[in-house]
């Protein structure tokens, strides 16, 4: 989950000084705003460059040549931009807080920070205040100061409480502070006021999850899938979901399909390979397995599980082979040690099975693995 940053905020318009005397000059400003609506980038530049070639100190030309920079992804160049706006004019509340979010997208949150304290204290009651408290909110919650970032996203809340962005943000926070129900609560007023934003059910519907409520989980995949049904991940979180609740033919469903739409890292390998060995499909299992193994080869669990698929189905040379510790899996070592204790256990090799045990008591310091070591050992003990 991720806090949604409102970037470049426009002034998109000007009032001109009687003793300007420079009517070029606002001429080709006024092209080059026209340039930027329409997403004419490069027209929108070459006409900003004239205003300020015909007038040097033209702040609103290099603001919004900035934001043109900013929507191109040159940020450097939009920094500089609204630093010479700032030098020109200081009390450009727009220029602050365009800076701000550049710094927050290059986590430099302290000077973010910094610029959304000056655009709030010049204009504290205007619409861009309220997208200021929301990024200084998201600035602190990046920080780590989720206590902050609630009470800017509640201060913004007091100004305009119809902005979504106040609830969605505020949400995440609540999600990482474990308040989920706050944050169900947050993603409730988000999805009313954004019924067709699929992140609101995409993140309500992980927090159903965290709570274990997989129904009302499900329900929003759901929701999710009909709103964007080429999305990957949302067949990928629904099959966890109805993994969870013990339906696996719906989960490895959800996994195919995502799947086949091109969600192929390792982790949803393993996951339906998980799925397939509950049902005690061991030849699917392994397949998947593998598929996870030739993606990531130092999962240790993948090769765990695999290994536990051929003891399961009796192969034991193969379990063996696989769990040979000549195999080294870097600190997953004792692993290896341990599948293979397990396959001479169940060929009733005592000596090699103990001697294995006693290896991974050696290597491993997983207080789990230990513990399933020593069980293993005090059941070899007492045949």
């Amino acid at each position: 989950m991720t806090h949604k940053n409102h970037t470049c905020l426009e002034r998109l318009w000007h009032v001109l000084s009687p003793n300007s005397g420079h009517m070029e000059a606002e001429q080709h400003y006024k092209r080059g705003m026209l340039h930027q609506v329409n997403g004419e980038y490069e027209q929108a530049i070459a006409s900003f460059n004239e205003a300020i070639r015909l007038k040097p100190d033209y702040a609103e030309a290099y603001h919004n040549r900035g934001c043109v920079y900013e929507e191109q992804g040159d940020l450097d160049q939009a920094l500089s931009d609204y630093d010479q706006t700032i030098r020109l004019q200081p009390d450009h509340s727009y220029a602050y807080h365009n800076r701000g979010s550049i710094y927050s997208g290059k986590g430099d949150y302290e000077r973010a920070i910094a610029d959304y304290d000056q655009a709030i204290q010049l204009k504290p009651y205007d619409v861009m205040s309220v997208v200021s408290y929301v990024n200084r909110g998201v600035a602190y919650a990046n920080k780590g100061d989720l206590d902050r970032a609630i009470a800017d996203f509640d201060q913004a809340e007091e100004v305009m409480p119809k902005y979504d962005g106040i609830y969605y943000n505020r949400g995440i926070t609540y999600c990482t502070k474990g308040e989920f129900d706050r944050a169900i609560a947050d993603f409730n007023q988000f999805v009313k006021r954004s019924p067709d934003d699929p992140s609101g059910y995409h993140n309500r519907g992980m927090i159903y999850a965290l709570k274990g409520d997989y129904e009302r989980a499900i329900a929003d995949f759901d929701q999710l899938v009909k709103l964007v049904p080429d999305d990957p991940m949302a067949y990928y979180y629904r099959g966890l979901a109805y993994a969870h609740q013990g339906d696996l033919d719906r989960a490895i469903a959800d996994f195919d399909q995502s799947i086949n739409i091109g969600f192929t890292p390792a982790e949803v390998y393993y996951t339906r390979a998980t799925t397939y060995y509950s049902k005690c499909d061991y030849d699917r299992a392994i397949a998947d397995f593998d598929q996870a193994i030739k993606l990531k080869p130092a999962d240790a669990d993948a090769h765990s599980h695999r290994e536990s698929a051929y003891l399961a189905k009796n192969e034991h040379y193969r379990a063996m082979v696989y769990f040979d510790p000549a195999n080294k899996l870097g600190p997953t070592y004792a692993i290896a040690y341990y599948g293979r204790g397990l396959a001479y256990r169940q060929k009733d090799e005592k000596e090699k099975a103990t001697a294995d045990f006693e290896k991974v008591l050696e290597l491993s310091d997983d207080p789990d693995l230990r513990q399933q070591a020593e069980e293993q050992l005090k059941a070899l003990e007492a045949k």
